[in-house]
């Protein structure tokens, strides 16, 4: 639904909200590491936003020569930014199925690689978009900026096991530059963020509450 909206949403987040969903159904108990991984999207999106702002707001009007060193140099960022961000999401589709011993850990890792591969071939140009052109017109530095910390943040998070939104980390970036440089900003880019805010919000507890009914009808009807 998110994709259709052209929302950039956090599948950390969803993710994170139906295992709570069932967990609360079933009666779990929680490990502390649930309320780590949460207050770690807290510190980590604010971090983002922090270290876009000043860099960018130090930088002033500063943008790359356009040649083709620097577009080289932008998209190897890319496809270490991509490549982080594999690491880290690729865990939201496959643990649920990881931990019912289903499959082996190679073969969840296919499963979950190769269906996100085509989601971002078919739906990621709409989100992309959207993020890319409808909060800021970025230059070349600013966006070296944007995806070097994005992906720094991400990598780094993936290392330590920490399941992070990606969706927010980006999106805060780009608003952190926005923000930095108010001259830049597009029409309607508070009506964007406003709007993203929103789904941030709800989404979780959405996902929880889908969950903790599909479970209750599960076990109500069928088990």
């Amino acid at each position: 639904m998110a994709n259709i909206f052209k929302i950039p949403l956090s599948t950390s987040e969803v993710t994170v909200g139906a295992v709570v969903g069932a967990g609360l159904y079933l009666c779990a108990s929680f490990s502390s590491n649930l309320f780590f991984i949460v207050f770690s999207w807290i510190i980590l999106s604010l971090l983002a936003f922090i270290l876009s702002y000043f860099i960018s707001k130090g930088a002033g009007d500063k943008n790359l020569k356009e040649s083709s060193v620097t577009r080289i140099l932008l998209i190897l960022v890319g496809c270490f930014v991509a490549f982080s961000i594999g690491a880290n999401n690729v865990a939201n589709s496959i643990g649920p199925i990881l931990n019912t011993d289903s499959l082996t850990l190679r073969g969840s890792l296919l499963v979950g690689a190769i269906p996100m591969a085509i989601g971002a071939l078919l739906f990621g140009g709409r989100v992309m978009g959207n993020v890319g052109s409808n909060i800021i017109r970025l230059n070349s530095y600013d966006a070296l900026i944007i995806s070097l910390i994005a992906g720094i943040i991400i990598f780094v998070a993936s290392i330590l096991g920490i399941p992070m939104p990606v969706a927010q980390i980006f999106t805060l970036s780009i608003v952190g530059v926005r923000y930095a440089k108010p001259e830049m900003s597009v029409p309607m880019s508070n009506k964007i963020i406003k709007e993203m805010l929103i789904f941030w919000v709800i989404s979780p507890i959405v996902s929880l509450v889908v969950s903790f009914s599909a479970i209750f009808i599960l076990y109500k009807f069928f088990i």
